[in-house]
């Protein structure tokens, strides 16, 4: 993994695209995270008429923010899957893979309409201030990750070095997506906590960001080292 990075870093030190990229891209995220936030402050100064905010919101359907997510999903995605074209290893494609499912959930519900449907279907109850609805998407995901992860970690094995110092990098920041989409959303289930929202769902866009940047970085080390 040290490797995988030290390569990473180094072709970001080199190529201004890949810089340009992952500064407008964090910058993005952070502003369409705490403008909802920024929105309702000055609102609430009076320093402007408070608008509605829903459209703003990261946590809304149909928002911004959402849509913005979407696109850096599909852009790691297909940066995986060019990377995997240029000659990188088969981890790529099982990892592009792994990230249109992701998009494939946010976009049609995948664990929320499945969980509801597990927990009718399994007469979940409600426990321990989570709902039976919350015990059932954490299922749906269970069964999401007994497919697909079993791919990423075989292809990972079988690759060797460089190839899978990223792997393991990809897994680090796709480790970080599902605490944030998972775990932070249960303890905001559980606790009711209203920052635990920003925090869900700023992680969220972070760890797909992380995951772009982390992709295109690759893919350019691979066009720059052609045969690498």
């Amino acid at each position: 993994m040290a490797q995988a990075w030290s390569l990473l870093i180094e072709q970001y030190r080199n190529d201004r695209r890949l810089r340009i990229f992952a500064r407008e891209l964090v910058s993005a995220n952070l502003l369409l995270i705490f403008l909802p936030a920024a929105v309702i402050w000055a609102g609430g100064a009076g320093l402007i008429a408070v608008p509605d905010t829903d459209f703003l919101h990261p946590g809304r359907d149909g928002s911004l923010p959402e849509m913005f997510n979407y696109a850096q999903t599909g852009l790691t995605a297909a940066f995986l899957f060019l990377a995997w074209r240029s000659g990188e290893s088969l981890a790529c494609l099982a990892w592009a893979a792994l990230f249109v499912f992701v998009l494939l959930d946010d976009s049609l519900q995948y664990h929320e309409h499945m969980g509801e449907w597990l927990a009718r279907v399994l007469a979940l109850t409600d426990r321990d201030g989570l709902r039976a609805v919350d015990f059932g998407e954490l299922l749906a995901w269970v069964l999401a990750a007994a497919v697909l992860l079993p791919l990423v970690a075989v292809s990972a094995l079988r690759t060797a070095g460089r190839e899978r110092g990223f792997a393991i990098l990809i897994g680090a920041v796709f480790s970080a997506l599902v605490f944030f989409g998972l775990a932070v959303d249960m303890l905001h289930q559980f606790t009711g906590l209203r920052a635990l929202t920003l925090l869900e769902d700023g992680g969220e866009m972070l760890s797909i960001a992380a995951a772009c940047i982390l992709s295109f970085g690759w893919y350019r080390l691979g066009r720059a080292n052609p045969g690498r």
